[in-house]
């Protein structure tokens, strides 16, 4: 691989390496692919630091949204990149790609409603079994008296 551009190396991009893999940002130069071009020119400016600080504004946005995942008792933002994944519209590969992300997206939010459905039924099904519990409680300590009596315990 050739070694980077003055203009990738002045950037927020200057210590990315590519490691021999397929780059959707940068091609085999480390220059920006056409694609990229006009994102990368809109992001040039940005320290490392100052994208950052972006990024953790949008984690505690996702944190304050409720947008998390919990791991080890902890909430989580969900992961979100900043820098968009860009398709040109002659990119039929990039297409695809796009095609399966979506449907891997559908499948974990239907995945996701599902498991809510599933908790709303257990948490449903225990709290009818808890006010079962207490009627049948409720029932056993007010046998045989009348109502005139239970009238007198309220």
């Amino acid at each position: 691989m050739s070694t980077r551009s003055p203009l990738v190396n002045a950037t927020l991009f200057s210590d990315y390496r590519l490691a021999g893999y397929y780059d959707e940002m940068f091609d085999d130069d480390a220059e920006p692919r056409d694609a990229y071009r006009g994102l990368f020119s809109g992001v040039a400016s940005l320290g490392s630091d100052v994208f950052t600080r972006k990024t953790d504004l949008a984690g505690a946005c996702y944190l304050n949204e409720g947008i998390t995942f919990s791991h080890h008792g902890r909430e989580h933002p969900f992961p979100f990149d900043l820098l968009p994944r860009l398709i040109r519209a002659d990119d039929a590969c990039a297409k695809l790609r796009a095609q399966q992300h979506l449907r891997c997206l559908r499948t974990l939010n239907q995945c996701a409603l599902e498991l809510r459905a599933w908790v709303v039924r257990c948490l449903s099904h225990a709290l009818v079994r808890a006010l079962s519990s207490s009627n049948q409680l409720l029932n056993r300590r007010t046998c045989g008296r009348t109502s005139a009596s239970l009238r007198k315990l309220a």
